[in-house]
């Protein structure tokens, strides 16, 4: 028996200079968003109300169902997600609270109308906020000046057309602040920054809902900012668009997405 018989002996190292085959990290969207650093990276900037498994479940599902979206450079897209989960909202689901929105190839972060009440109330100085639609037969009288108000009994037969929308903040010191909006005002901003998105706009299937949130941006402007906090929620709100980096982006684009329910 020779001195290396009955031994094992070390597999030859191939030419490569690697003995053993190291696994390939994944380095699609997917494999990053699931990857242990981003799960953390989630689990750190969300809320104590999301979960950062049912945030990632949110994101697959918004890439999934907005293909589009893994088109988009990895930086954008896993930015404008980390915004999302810093702020607390759920993108791209029936809440309404956000949209994740390909543009070219940069994915832009939007607040939505439900996503602008949340923030509002997080502000801290806003104790309610409501939106009403204004019908043509019902009692309605609007004054401005120096002491602002509205009077509105809806009619309790037929309302009649919608002839425009309003929304009222109350402060945390009682004081009311209202703007309202008629349905050519409102026409107006449709027509200056929402694309036509063809029969599945919301401007066309989901209306009142884009009436209500164009008056609560318009209000929020008119909103006092007392705390830093609520400026830099304030800010956030008014620019609309937190993320992206094309000048000539179409905020209105937002509205164009269509959404699936992502269950618990």
């Amino acid at each position: 028996m020779t001195e290396n018989e009955g031994l094992t002996l070390t597999p030859k190292v191939p030419e490569t200079g690697s003995g053993l085959a190291v696994p390939k990290k994944d380095t699609s969207i997917m494999g990053r968003l699931q990857s242990d650093s981003m799960k953390a990276q989630f689990k750190m900037a969300l809320p104590n109300t999301i979960t950062p498994e049912r945030f990632l479940r949110i994101a697959i599902t918004a890439i999934r169902k907005t293909p589009k979206l893994s088109e988009c450079n990895t930086p954008s897209l896993l930015g404008a997600l980390m915004l999302s989960a810093q702020l607390g909202l759920e993108p791209n689901t029936p809440l309404g609270h956000a949209y994740l929105i390909p543009y070219g190839k940069e994915c832009q972060f939007i607040i939505g109308y439900q996503g602008l009440l949340d923030l509002v109330y997080r502000s801290g100085i806003v104790k309610s906020l409501m939106v009403f639609d204004r019908c043509k037969n019902d009692d309605f009288d609007m004054q401005w000046g120096t002491h602002q108000d509205i009077k509105h009994v809806p009619n309790d037969g037929d309302r009649g057309e919608v002839l425009g929308y309003y929304a009222v903040a109350t402060m945390q010191d009682g004081l009311p602040i209202f703007c309202y909006m008629s349905i050519s005002d409102i026409e107006k901003h449709r027509k200056q920054y929402s694309k036509d998105g063809g029969n599945y706009s919301p401007w066309k299937t989901a209306y009142p809902e884009m009436c209500k949130k164009t008056v609560i941006r318009r209000l929020v402007k008119m909103l006092p900012k007392a705390t830093e906090k609520s400026k830099a929620v304030f800010e956030t709100i008014q620019e609309g668009v937190i993320s992206g980096h094309d000048k000539d982006f179409n905020a209105e684009l937002a509205e164009e997405t269509d959404f699936e329910v992502v269950n618990d």
